[in-house]
């Protein structure tokens, strides 16, 4: 239970550095700046990995590191969908950082229950796993087979709901997600932009959880490793902005990743992979798909980047 303390009272103080230290003031940032912040968020997940696999082992260690990998490359379909949310809502990009902030505080307490929920259910009902191994497989196939098509992000449900039952405020107020209106307070367009991003966190829940329980049955692991990879996704947002179009066929790569640990899921009585080749599978497979992109350029060009940089302009 310590080590779960120990573990929130890290992240706590991460995250308040984080808003109240660096960035404080709310502005739009670079590509420079993104790509550095990126590398830190990184630079300290590693550090943190190196820690696991020192204090509880090998096994422990390369478990916690491909369900890192694992759930960096899921939330890259997560960010590319919070660009459309972005765009759809003509979000101004220096409150961007602030709203992904307080997205990532309710991905830290969601993906804690789905992760504690999933392993005692697993426990119990071990044939569990066959069943997220074949949903894996064919969320693989469907990454693989997919044409892109544009995610409606004004049929989203939650907002629906919300818009027809509350009073809402229809612009934005600064970073705020509540403004007084009379002797009480309505919730801002921008709370609405956090309602999107907080249910499509949900949404793809769904795949990196099932995933993430075929790597390892350790709750702690596989929290640590989910929170530290979801912790850099607002610096990585603003890199991928900037260069999704280049890495084109890492969708692919994202595909072919779920359908292998489909598989590790449903073969394990039969077939043992190590923690650590299935780490270096995955690698294989990422940045295989990564050096693809960049041999064989994409014809298409990315029609939400355009949108997005016609939105910060």
């Amino acid at each position: 239970m310590i080590h779960w303390i120990l573990f929130l009272i890290f992240v706590s103080i991460l995250l308040a550095f984080d808003l109240g230290v660096f960035h404080k003031k709310d502005h739009v940032f670079n590509f420079k700046e993104s790509m550095f912040w990126s590398v830190v968020w990184i630079a300290i997940s590693c550090a943190f990995g190196a820690f696991m696999w020192y204090e509880y082992g090998a096994e422990s260690g390369s478990q916690w590191f491909t369900a890192y990998v694992l759930e960096k490359s899921l939330s890259i379909d997560n960010l590319f969908v919070i660009s459309l949310i972005f765009t759809f809502f003509a979000t101004p990009a220096q409150y961007q950082h602030r709203c992904l902030f307080y997205g990532i505080l309710g991905a830290i307490v969601m993906r804690g229950f789905f992760i504690i929920f999933g392993v005692a259910l697993v426990s119990k009902f071990e044939w569990l796993l066959y069943l997220f191994g074949l949903f894996l497989i064919y969320s693989g196939f469907k990454i693989v087979l997919s044409d892109d098509e544009e995610t409606k992000v004004e049929e989203n449900g939650l907002v629906k709901y919300f818009k027809k039952h509350f009073k809402i405020y229809p612009n934005y107020d600064g970073h705020n997600f509540f403004i007084k209106s009379g002797k009480r307070y309505v919730p801002t367009l921008m709370f609405i932009v956090l309602l999107m991003i907080e249910s499509t966190d949900i949404v793809f829940a769904v795949d990196s959880i099932p995933a993430a329980l075929g790597v390892s049955n350790d709750s702690f692991i596989l929290y640590s490793s989910n929170i530290m990879a979801v912790l850099g996704l607002r610096a990585l947002y603003f890199v991928l902005l900037s260069i999704i179009d280049k890495f084109w066929m890492l969708k692919y790569g994202i595909g072919f990743v779920l359908c292998f640990i489909g598989v590790k899921m449903l073969s394990e009585h039969f077939v043992e992979i190590t923690s650590v080749v299935s780490l270096m599978i995955t690698m294989t497979i990422l940045l295989g798909s990564i050096g693809l992109s960049l041999v064989f350029k994409n014809k298409k060009a990315s029609a939400v980047l355009v949108e997005n940089e016609d939105v910060k302009k």
